[in-house]
């Protein structure tokens, strides 16, 4: 194989070894079997469900004959989802987009087979491609957080799927005439895409705020005054693996002051942020440590315990630099509260910080008994 597709091919699977998962609004450290059949409910068109229900009642009633083709169709549909089921990594439809080719052709089959024996079937079929139709052209513009109307269309996909299922980076031009039109000088945003695209790049002048890809070098102050603009992305903050670690779980319970394409949520007024202004002394903290420095290392733990004492890797990182400077008893003190909090973490997203936390732990009551 090609070097460069060997490299994608282990990213995609490290990628995949760790990626959280958030689905029916709950997040998962892991994937979970029935992600893409899910996304399969909320994506596909009402209009087109009907279609393959009828193909099915096709098939197996015996109108609509299995043939050489109709196998073509059914056996790589049928690999292809399993592997993706099968699958760790669970971030959008566009991992089974494949497919979907192979479901238009069975369902255009065994319609045809059935609208050809009856009109009955013959206006069915026309209704169904109707109302598929219908709601494609509905959701204009804002194809990409399509859902369907049994899941409340487009404006709802955010409560149940994220990532690119809503969010993948579409909506800058749609924020720039926003705030040109409310006349926007000075605002916040945590945007699913950077570092790797800026708002800055499209003229909109609002500051970032931390997220899972950009949040170690980002200073927040106490109070952030908005707007504060927030990717549907980044909203649930998925990505760092647990509700008790989102920054801004306190804006979902919100209702926003406006949406922007179904992907950007609008916030007026001014927020206290703890978490989102501690992320930066945790990475501060652990990057000083790294370069031996332990009396800026503890600076910055101290600080960020006093921010926000309930945040997890406040507790972690200020344990683990006591500990390297033989504090044993305040680095348990730490781990302890860690350990706390910890246990009020969704049970997917306990196993790592609990197994480190009692991996240090240890490691105290070694040295303890080593009378060290």
């Amino acid at each position: 194989m090609p070097e460069s597709y060997l490299f994608g091919l282990c990213d995609v699977i490290n990628v995949g070894n760790w990626s959280p998962t958030f689905i029916l609004g709950k997040v998962f450290t892991h994937g979970v079997w029935y992600y893409f059949p899910v996304v399969l409910a909320i994506k596909l068109t009402l209009g087109m469900i009907g279609l393959l229900l009828i193909a099915a009642a096709a098939f197996f009633s015996g109108r609509y004959r299995p043939t050489r083709e109709s196998f073509f169709l059914i056996v790589p549909a049928a690999i292809y989802l399993a592997t993706a089921i099968a699958s760790p990594l669970n971030i959008g439809i566009r991992h089974i987009l494949p497919v979907l080719p192979f479901l238009i052709l069975l369902a255009a089959g065994g319609a045809c087979a059935l609208a050809r024996n009856s009109k009955r079937w013959l206006y069915a079929v026309a209704a169904l491609v109707t109302v598929h139709s219908l709601s494609s052209l509905m959701a204009y513009p804002n194809y990409l957080a399509y859902a369907n109307e049994a899941w409340g269309g487009p404006s709802q996909t955010h409560r149940y799927l994220t990532d690119s299922n809503v969010d993948w980076g579409q909506q800058l031009i749609a924020v720039k005439a926003y705030v040109d039109e409310h006349q926007i000088h000075d605002c916040w945003f945590a945007y699913f895409v950077a570092p790797f695209i800026l708002p800055s790049d499209y003229g909109i002048p609002c500051k970032l705020l931390p997220t899972a890809d950009n949040g170690g070098d980002i200073e927040v102050p106490p109070v952030v005054h908005g707007p504060v603009f927030i990717s549907y992305g980044d909203l649930y903050g998925y990505e760092f693996g647990s509700e008790k670690l989102n920054p801004y779980q306190d804006f979902i319970a919100r209702q926003p002051d406006a949406v922007i394409q179904d992907g950007v949520a609008v916030y007026s007024g001014d927020y206290s942020t703890p978490m989102a202004r501690a992320i930066k002394y945790v990475s501060d903290a652990w990057r000083l440590r790294q370069s031996k420095d332990l009396a800026g290392a503890l600076q910055s733990a101290e600080t960020v315990v006093s921010i926000d004492p309930q945040f997890i890797n406040a507790q972690r990182v200020l344990g683990r630099v006591l500990q390297d400077q033989g504090r044993n008893a305040e680095a348990a003190s730490h781990y302890n509260q860690a350990l706390a909090i910890a246990r009020t973490m969704d049970p997917s997203a306990q196993e790592e910080p609990v197994n480190w936390i009692n991996e240090r732990l240890a490691e105290i009551s070694k040295s303890t008994a080593q009378g060290k």
